[in-house]
């Protein structure tokens, strides 16, 4: 008897033998947890390369999901020192990450 795999959080879900394919499924769960962790641990390590006002704006743009012009209004400064701002912080992350051979 076939049923549907759950989809757990990706883009895809499967159809397989449940019995015959939990092992695998399982594995695959575990294999992207690890996956997740590694990566906001390399996320994290690369925020720590940033300068503090870097790193402010790039949390409050990415993760609080502020426009720029909100982060710019909190700070008294331009909504073109903030994108700049944002921009050399995360150019800098993306050389941490070639540096580290975390991106290719």
């Amino acid at each position: 008897m076939l049923n549907q795999a759950a989809c757990l959080g990706f883009s895809f879900c499967v159809r397989f033998p449940v019995q015959e394919n939990l092992l695998s499924i399982l594995q695959l769960a575990d294999f992207c947890l690890y996956f997740f962790l590694a990566t906001l641990e390399h996320l994290s390590e690369a925020m720590d390369n940033l300068t503090d006002i870097q790193a402010r704006r790039i949390h409050a743009r990415y993760i609080l999901g502020k426009k720029l012009i909100e982060i710019a209004a909190e700070e008294g400064v331009s909504v073109s020192v903030v994108q700049q701002t944002v921009k050399s912080g995360l150019k800098r992350m993306r050389n941490y990450f070639e540096k580290k051979k975390w991106r290719e």
